[in-house]
């Protein structure tokens, strides 16, 4: 097993996600595969999905040291 450092990963027919954030990418991911760009804009617009954490330090490459 490798460490990927991507918030959502695909190997072959296999899509992983780990945190809610992420989990909400990688549902956008599998509309855009299914239904097209477009129509995974459309839901992101519509589940008013646009993440921008206030602080730095959900992994530890972010982290500002004391």
């Amino acid at each position: 097993m490798t460490y990927l450092p991507q918030r959502y990963v695909r190997s072959g027919n296999i899509i992983t996600a780990a945190g809610v954030s992420a989990g909400v990418d990688m549902a956008l991911y599998l509309a855009s595969l299914i239904a097209g760009d477009d129509t995974a804009k459309a839901i992101q617009l519509a589940v008013e999905y646009d993440p921008r954490p206030p602080f730095a330090s959900a992994m530890p490459r972010k982290r500002v040291p004391n």
